[in-house]
């Protein structure tokens, strides 16, 4: 697999010929894609389509049912779901449409569509500083949509006057437990080490949350270093998650957790500064076995598990650019 062979990779993850998309599948989608046109949908050809979707109440409404952003007495909202609701318009977590659209370099001045009324970007960002709290369920999106856009600026007031900084917020994620947080909780990780990496531009973090970070990241790393099998792959609920606190929570060791554990982790360490980068054979034998399954997923295993799959993709793809010449022989042996 060498560079030119990433669109290859990217063509994998495709929506359904038939039937309505979900918001969080959309989103999955845009972060394979970006806003190129490598979808084979006669509806949405390309990402900047989806992206139209997302961004515009009518055309939302008119896909989903409902609309996928409200107007707010502080902005405009992207609605999340409770965990035990499944709404196709709602995000699967807070701020997640934020953060991909951070992610995906989406600027504060893009126009959304809402009510008749045109709004931006940056109305979604200051509806979220607005109603923010570090009690709330989940941490890492929200984390990483401020790391990108709200630098230089070091803090935010919600709107009952309470400040913040961003060394309470990578206070709190550290603190999180990680059973009980999103795939196997790569996403605290990735959020952290997106903030480490914006810090040493903008210094936005004080120097003790800065050594703090980067103790935290490197028992991550270590764990997850550990954990990996032989074969390259690894299972989830098997990194940073304290034995004690399990609960008798176990989960499967299913090939589709394996895969989303695979995928998450090869691209969060593809992520790392350097001073915390991994042994290369280690990605390579992760990308290894993640590229052997996807050369053997069905195109309806990988649109029914657009998640773990897509997250697959990514990394293989930054693997391609980031060691290729290790890839070529990775992907040959693989193929064998």
């Amino acid at each position: 697999m060498a560079v030119r062979d990433v669109e290859w990779i990217e063509r994998l993850i495709q929506p359904p010929a038939t039937g309505k998309l979900s918001s969080s599948y959309c989103l999955h989608l845009l972060r394979v894609h970006g806003l190129a046109e490598h979808l084979d949908h006669g509806e949405f050809p390309s990402g900047a389509a989806l992206l139209e979707l997302l961004l515009d109440a009518a055309k939302a409404t008119g896909h989903f049912g409902q609309s996928t952003l409200i107007q707010t007495r502080y902005g405009v909202r992207f609605p999340a779901a409770a965990r035990s609701v499944r709404d196709p318009s709602m995000e699967v977590h807070q701020d997640q449409t934020l953060a991909t659209l951070a992610e995906l370099g989406i600027p504060l001045p893009y126009p959304l569509s809402v009510g008749g009324r045109t709004q931006t970007v940056r109305d979604a960002l200051s509806d979220s500083l607005a109603n923010f709290s570090l009690d709330q369920e989940e941490l890492s999106w929200t984390a990483l949509a401020y790391a990108l856009y709200l630098p230089p600026s070091k803090g935010w007031t919600n709107r009952y006057g309470e400040g913040y900084s961003f060394n309470e917020l990578a206070d709190a994620l550290m603190a999180s437990r990680l059973e009980k947080a999103s795939c196997g909780g790569v996403h605290v990780a990735h959020a952290l080490t997106i903030l480490k990496r914006v810090d040493r531009d903008w210094r936005v973090l004080s120097d003790g949350t800065r050594m703090r970070i980067g103790a935290w990241l490197r028992t991550f790393r270590d764990a997850a270093l550990r954990a990996q099998d032989p074969e390259g792959f690894w299972r989830l609920g098997t990194i940073g998650v304290d034995d004690a606190k399990r609960d008798g929570w176990t989960p499967p060791d299913s090939a589709a957790n394996r895969i989303l554990m695979t995928g998450h982790l090869t691209e969060w360490m593809l992520h790392l500064p350097r001073d915390l980068q991994v042994p290369s054979e280690v990605l390579v034998n992760a990308g290894m076995w993640l590229y052997r399954e996807l050369r053997a997923a069905s195109p309806e295993a990988m649109q029914r598990d657009v998640c773990p799959y897509s997250h697959a993709v990514c990394a293989l793809r930054l693997l391609a650019y980031s060691l290729p010449d290790q890839i070529v022989t990775l992907t040959t042996m693989a193929a064998r």
